[in-house]
């Protein structure tokens, strides 16, 4: 697989709970998101849905996940732990990353998402870092099962706004 990155779309806001980029997938077979969050008025866990062939959030029981997230833990140690979790209606627990109200807070995340123009098993990869109280670091992959033809993803927090945010999608190359 090249690693020539197109770039294909992007969306951006402020002040937003829900951030959606449509008709983004066509054309590829792998496709890269990035997604940049600043700080949130609540403490924003960042959760992600794919958006079908109607660009409507897939919002039934069919995400499944799990990642590691390492920290600096305030010292020179490193220590991780695992999460996996199945059947959930997002993608979420941290996964895609989180920001607090502290406004040197940020978050970057790159998700990596294989066929999702095809209705079958969508599979994606993520490697999310931010400074929420302290460096973390997530890496981790994801599916979603309903073999749905995707055409988009969102990002969402469940309660607060985040000062801003922005989603970038790029077309892997052939």
């Amino acid at each position: 697989m090249a690693t020539n990155l197109r770039f294909i779309k992007e969306e951006s806001g402020t002040d937003i709970s829900t951030l959606s980029i449509e008709d983004c997938f066509e054309g590829y077979d792998t496709y890269k998101i990035r997604i940049e969050i600043g700080p949130c008025s609540s403490g924003g866990t960042l959760y992600g849905r794919l958006l079908d062939n109607n660009n409507s959030a897939i919002t039934t029981s069919t995400y499944d996940y799990s990642f590691e997230e390492y920290d600096d833990n305030g010292s020179t140690q490193v220590r991780h732990g695992s999460f996996s979790t199945v059947g959930q209606t997002s993608i979420a627990n941290n996964f895609l990353g989180q920001t607090s109200t502290d406004s040197t807070d940020s978050n970057d995340t790159w998700i990596t998402i294989y066929n999702p123009n095809i209705a079958t098993h969508t599979f994606l990869t993520a490697h999310a870092m931010r400074f929420y109280t302290k460096f973390r670091n997530n890496v981790g992959g994801a599916i979603e099962r309903s073999d749905t033809l995707c055409k988009g993803f969102q990002i969402y927090t469940a309660s607060g706004t985040w000062d801003s945010g922005r989603l970038q999608v790029y077309g892997v190359g052939k």
